[in-house]
Formats: structure tokens, C-alpha cells, sequence
């Protein structure tokens, strides 16, 4: 396929312009196109990301000398794939930790999405979290979703109260004001947070515990 070809070709700016296309051809890309767009992620993958200034970037999303970002079409070819019902929640999780933050991006909003109808998502999610595998940050938009109290996913959540890790206990202070746990519990649990030793801990339990009032 013509399309195909040029998702190949060595500039980003023109393949992401193609991909962006990709949803409006008529007839509409079916299963016969997958190949050609796994194929084209692989490359662009594989591919160096290139500094205009300071050349190939060994590691990483961006370039250590200047923090320059190069684009990629990745996060495009993506989206199609998963349109077409190609990339699977296992994917998913481990691309969250991908160099390429728009792709990191992606990978964390299709979780939240998936975890809204899938508990087993949720779940995971909330345990990925507790052992340092998932970036905290993503329970901003985890504990926002219906999660009733007491459930087993309400449970394993309110551990992350417990969490050693600081930036998970910060992350689950700030939505304590949502469904996954009941008022009382939640305002008790602040209160013994404002004698907290740590003083970002303090402060955003008060800021929290205002929210109740």
C-alpha cells in the first residue's frame, strides 16, 4: 500500500502528518492495514532520535545537552493501532514508563480509560503503583473514577496511605475527597496527617481537609 511506504520514510514531521490522515481514508483502514502500521511503530522505535544541534540521542526522550525534544510519529502510530484493537493493556502498562513522553503520555490515559469499565485494570494500576512500577502521578485521574467504598480496588487504594514511597502518600492525600472513600474515614485519616513529620505531608492535609468544610 502507497501508505505504507510512506510511513517508512525518515522524517518524522511527514509521517506524523500521514498517520494524523490515517482515520479519514475512505474506506476506512481495516485489519489488512495493521502490518504496515506495526511494522512503521517498530521502525520509528528502533530508530535514534536526533538532535538538530548535538546529533543522535543515545538515551532518553530528549537531548541531554540542550533538552530538546525531537518529534515522532510514535504516539500517532499508536492511536491507530489502537483503533484498529491492536495494542493490548499489557502493552499499555509497560509503555507508560516509555522515554518518549507522549507516548508515556498515551500509554497512562488508554489505562485510565480501560480501568473505567475493568476493575482488573484498576487494580493493577493501584498495585503497579504501590511497588514503584507506575508513576503516582496517574492515581490524580485513578481515584477520580467510581470506585465505591469498601470494595477490594477502595482498599488496596486507601494502603497507599501507607505507602514508604512519598510521592505515592502525596498523590492518594490529594483525592481523598473522592467516592473511594467514605467522608469520616477520610477526615480522620487527615487530621492524624496534619502531626505528620514530614511538612509537604502537613500542608497538603490541611489544604485537603479545608476541601471538607
Amino acid at each position: 500500500a502507497t501508505f505504507a511506504k510512506a510511513l517508512l520514510i525518515d522524517n518524522a514531521d511527514f509521517v506524523e502528518e500521514i498517520t494524523e490522515t490515517l482515520v479519514d481514508f475512505r474506506p476506512p483502514l481495516d485489519h489488512t492495514a495493521i502490518e504496515f502500521i506495526r511494522a512503521a511503530y517498530q521502525l520509528w522505535t528502533s530508530r535514534k532520535l536526533v538532535c538538530k544541534e548535538h546529533g543522535e540521542i543515545e538515551s532518553g526522550g530528549s537531548c541531554p545537552e540542550c533538552i530538546f525534544v525531537p518529534k515522532s510519529p510514535r504516539a500517532g502510530l499508536l492511536r491507530q493501532l489502537d483503533r484498529l484493537g491492536e495494542v493490548s493493556a499489557n502493552e499499555w502498562f509497560r509503555l507508560t514508563s516509555d522515554s518518549f513522553h507522549a507516548v508515556a503520555d498515551l500509554a497512562r490515559q488508554k489505562l485510565i480509560e480501560l480501568a473505567a469499565s475493568d476493575d482488573a485494570i484498576l487494580c493493577r494500576i493501584i498495585e503497579e503503583v504501590s511497588s514503584g512500577s507506575l508513576d503516582p502521578r496517574i492515581l490524580d485521574q485513578t481515584l477520580k473514577l467510581p470506585i465505591q467504598a469498601g470494595s477490594i480496588v477502595a482498599q488496596r487504594s486507601e494502603a497507599l496511605l501507607r505507602s514508604d514511597d512519598l510521592g505515592v502518600r502525596l498523590a492518594t492525600i490529594s483525592q481523598l475527597t473522592g467516592e473511594w472513600i467514605e467522608p469520616e474515614q477520610a477526615i480522620k485519616y487527615l487530621r492524624k496527617a496534619l502531626k505528620d513529620e514530614i511538612p509537604c505531608i502537613r500542608t497538603l492535609a490541611a489544604r485537603t481537609l479545608r476541601l471538607f468544610h
